[in-house]
């Protein structure tokens, strides 16, 4: 790529392309690479399918732990389903952890998913769902059509 330049001979920022290599926002997949996966929890609204839904961005090993903490309190009784899932779904999280021997410079597998807590989903007229608190959820990271950061409220 040649240096362009202006009419007035002022030199053109480069800009490096972007390759797109999947159906993945490659801007939305980074940041959750980069930043949530860290521990850093983002606003956002997401369109799915034509569906609206807004939360916080959460990395997909909180997500598992909120997931198991979730059923662990609906259970009643030490050895009922919520109970087994909540023990059994928390350990999902260790795909998001470093392997014992890993080698330095180990990486994790490319984030396929979106995780989001608190997420309600929004319809042009109509009252949020759920009304009263906002629940976990998991969607393919390709289905997103777009976002924003910030989260959308009732009010």
């Amino acid at each position: 790529m040649a240096n362009e330049t202006t009419e007035e001979g002022e030199a053109l920022p480069q800009v490096q392309p972007v390759q797109l290599v999947n159906e993945n926002d490659w801007f939305l997949q980074s940041t959750i690479e980069n930043i949530v996966s860290h521990g850093v929890e983002i606003g956002v609204t997401l369109t799915v399918n034509g569906v609206i839904v807004s939360g916080m961005l959460i990395g997909g090993k909180k997500y598992f732990e909120e997931l198991s903490k979730t059923l662990k309190a609906a259970s009643r009784e030490p050895d009922d389903i919520s109970n087994t899932l909540g023990d059994a779904w928390k350990q999902y999280t260790a795909i998001y952890e470093k392997p014992e021997g890993a080698p330095e410079d180990w990486k994790p597998n490319p984030v396929g998913y979106i995780h989001l807590m608190n997420a309600r989903f929004f319809a042009p007229g109509q009252a949020p769902i759920p009304a009263n608190q906002g629940v976990l959820w998991r969607g393919k990271l390709s289905s997103v059509d777009g976002f924003t950061i910030g989260n959308l409220s009732a009010n």
